[in-house]
């Protein structure tokens, strides 16, 4: 299957396009605009605001508090974003400890773990026994062989 992750940002963007045309062309049959009150305050508030941050027209008190407020909403964004992460960290671990020490036949009988589950995490001995370039002594590969 191939990557259709921006068919979706493309058909919303096709379809916005596609309902201001037809309303720009629903608006210009009429001879006033839609919402002529609201949208004209709307647009003396865009420029106001566009002249004050344009001319640099904020206080510093204010810059200072948007900078504060931005920067500390951000942190806790990714302090949360963190959390969650470690939290499901903990959990994928706690999921795969269970299913490599104690694997369960649909008996109920105790089962050895998928040569796939024991290649997850080296066992004490396997550990113990590397060099420290990180690489297994002939050792360990002939009683990893033994055990299959």
């Amino acid at each position: 299957m191939s990557d259709m992750s921006g068919i979706a940002p493309f058909l919303f963007g096709l379809v916005g396009i596609a309902l201001f045309v037809c309303f720009r062309l629903f608006e210009s049959t009429r001879e006033e605009r839609f919402l002529s009150k609201a949208r004209d305050a709307f647009d003396r508030l865009t420029v106001r605001l566009y002249r004050t941050a344009v001319l640099g027209d904020i206080p510093r008190v204010y810059r200072v508090w948007a900078h504060h407020t931005v920067r500390g909403a951000l942190h806790l964004a990714v302090v949360s974003l963190v959390s969650l992460l470690r939290k499901t960290e903990r959990l994928l671990f706690r999921i795969s400890r269970r299913m490599y020490s104690t694997g369960v036949k649909s008996n109920g009988a105790p089962r050895a773990p998928s040569p796939f589950l024991k290649t997850i995490s080296p066992r004490h001995e396997d550990a113990a026994s590397r060099d420290t370039s990180g690489e297994r002594s002939e050792n360990t590969e002939n009683s990893l062989q033994s055990d299959q």
